[in-house]
């Protein structure tokens, strides 16, 4: 079970210390848990930090909360605690209004809700894509093909594969490959020549007792049919997923004051912990890294 102290808590009916620029950006966990992530002042993002016992923090009472899926909606923070936040981190949470859909445990990376905001901020959701519909089948398509180019490069460097597959797969056994989705989302508002994606697709090689695996990740804008990607990776792994890319849950895109943000939560192999993107000139750059 997670470790939870209380203490002290000063709530106020206004903006965190009075700053109407000031935005709050905190992740929502499926047991009703608040978690502030960070705050943008006005120039740049602070992360949340773990205040002293007994020293009050200036926080509304009110946030906005952007659930997963469902209805956006308002909710009311309550009693604050100390709890063990990202990857056995320390850190602080709010008990919220919010009708909590789990009880607390110590898995990770633990099951979320959504994300919820304070401030002057636009949001927009990164939902699954719907794998029925025609265009997604485009997608797919375009993806795919990405992915097999990819593999044809990094497979010409046998140092790259020699760990994970003795030797490049030949073109038999790549044709044998297995491919999964393990993930794709879409932005939830876009037209379908603006949307922007996220993915991760894997392919798995027989390798003596269990499955060689590689894996297609990253972000990509534009039609299904004509994709601009500005962050991808191939990457080689074992049957349990160590030499992998981290695998990623994108929540949403925020904006503010005109930037881009993405709120993610990122799970490599072993650890958790939630970030902000900025995306710019078709770049992401993790501004609040893992310490």
């Amino acid at each position: 079970m997670a470790k939870i102290l209380t203490f002290t808590l000063l709530l106020t009916s206004s903006l965190v210390g009075q700053q109407q620029e000031g935005v709050w950006c905190a992740i929502m966990r499926d047991d009703g848990l608040l978690v502030p992530l960070a705050y943008f002042n006005g120039s740049g993002w602070t992360r949340q930090e773990l205040p002293r016992f007994n020293t009050p923090i200036a926080m509304e009472k009110n946030w906005f909360f952007w659930p997963v899926a469902g209805s956006s909606r308002m909710i009311q923070i309550g009693t604050p605690v100390l709890i063990e936040r990202f990857a056995q981190e320390p850190g602080v949470a709010y008990v919220t209004d919010y009708c909590a859909q789990t009880t607390i445990t110590n898995i990770f990376p633990y099951p979320k809700a959504g994300v919820a905001l304070q401030g002057k901020a636009s949001y927009q959701r990164m939902i699954p894509a719907d794998t029925t519909q025609q265009q997604t089948e485009q997608l797919l398509s375009t993806l795919v093909q990405a992915f097999r180019d990819r593999e044809t490069l990094a497979f010409a460097d046998t140092h790259f594969t020699t760990r994970f597959f003795g030797m490049p797969p030949s073109t038999q056994r790549r044709q044998k490959a297995i491919l999964e989705i393990q993930k794709l989302y879409r932005s939830e508002n876009s037209s379908d020549d603006k949307n922007i994606y996220y993915f991760e697709l894997t392919r798995l090689y027989p390798y003596d007792n269990c499955f060689s695996v590689s894996m297609f990740s990253g972000w990509a804008s534009g039609s299904p049919k004509q994709l601009t990607y500005f962050q991808e990776e191939l990457s080689l792994g074992d049957c349990d997923g160590k030499g992998l890319g981290s695998t990623l849950e994108p929540f949403g895109l925020l904006t503010v004051q005109g930037n881009k943000y993405f709120v993610v939560d990122i799970a490599p192999y072993e650890g958790e912990w939630a970030t902000i993107l900025e995306w710019q000139d078709n770049q992401l750059i993790d501004i609040l890294p893992a310490q």
